[in-house]
């Protein structure tokens, strides 16, 4: 985990030379399967946790809000 905070450390700190770059937030891949992201979204109150964290995730790392999309088969 150390690793993942430093990396995104760093990374934020690419806007320092880049004010346009754009940060997203990726939750998932391939191999995760769909059932904990479908429980994720399952009722308005597991959404709304979810997006708070997120936010409050980037937001703790100098981010800016984000955009979230949905790709769901």
């Amino acid at each position: 985990m150390l690793f993942i905070t430093a990396m995104i450390a760093q990374i934020v700190r690419w806007k320092d030379t880049n004010a346009d770059l754009k940060i997203l937030l990726a939750v998932g891949g391939w191999t995760h399967g769909s059932a904990p992201f479908t429980d994720m979204v399952s009722t308005e109150a597991k959404r709304t946790t979810f997006i708070n964290h997120a936010i409050t995730f980037l937001r703790d790392r100098g981010t800016q809000t984000p955009s979230i999309y949905t790709l769901y088969h």
